[in-house]
């Protein structure tokens, strides 16, 4: 098919960014389709995520402040939803915004070590390492995408797509405890494509 793509990702992004940036942005580009891919950068224990109130990245509070110059500080209200509430919250609101400008919506969450079963090669050294780093930090990973699949929202709302489990069984895929390397990203693209085709036959 002919398309145009627009490459809207952003490091250090959370649901709250991806929300602000598609307010911003959907007016002006009007794509016919929207994929987000996120999940990872929502948890607890991520470092520019605030930790009592997960609706804000710490990054855009500094910004504010500083093109501000507020003296007494930016004051935001707690959320009553944890980080996992608050990701399926998001994603109901960008579903809806995309709604308003009659964009399709898939909403991705993503793989990563730490969730599923993955296959660590330890006789290759990436994987090895990546394993011992698993081992430390994957238990915070797995407590939040369990938490976000016991809400019944995951398995109500339509345009949210499971990709944790793409890589069980399979080795030798990431280049860090987050990000695939080359070979990881074209088994993400193929699953990607196969949903837009779905799509594409509706549209």
């Amino acid at each position: 098919i002919e398309a145009c793509i627009l490459n809207g990702g952003v490091g250090g992004f959370n649901s709250w960014s991806e929300f602000n940036k598609m307010v911003r942005d959907l007016p002006v580009f009007r794509p016919n389709i929207v994929i987000s891919y996120s999940g990872l950068n929502d948890m607890p224990g991520v470092s520019h995520i605030h930790c009592e109130n997960p609706y804000i990245n710490t990054h855009y509070i500094k910004e504010y402040l500083k093109a501000g110059n507020f003296k007494g500080g930016l004051h935001v209200p707690l959320v009553r939803e944890d980080h996992a509430g608050v990701w399926l919250t998001r994603s109901q609101q960008m579903s809806a915004i995309c709604n308003l400008h009659n964009a399709h919506f898939l909403r991705i969450l993503q793989p990563s070590l730490g969730y599923g079963q993955y296959a660590f090669d330890l006789q290759n050294d990436k994987d090895k390492e990546l394993f011992v780093e698993t081992q430390k930090r994957g238990f915070l990973l797995k407590d939040f995408y369990d938490k976000i699949k016991e809400d019944k929202r995951f398995s109500e709302l339509d345009f949210i797509y499971d990709f944790t489990n793409i890589f069980d069984g399979l080795s030798k895929l990431f280049n860090d405890f987050r990000h695939p390397n080359r070979n990881g990203y074209f088994i993400i693209a193929n699953h990607i494509n196969n949903e837009l085709k779905k799509i594409l036959n509706t549209i």
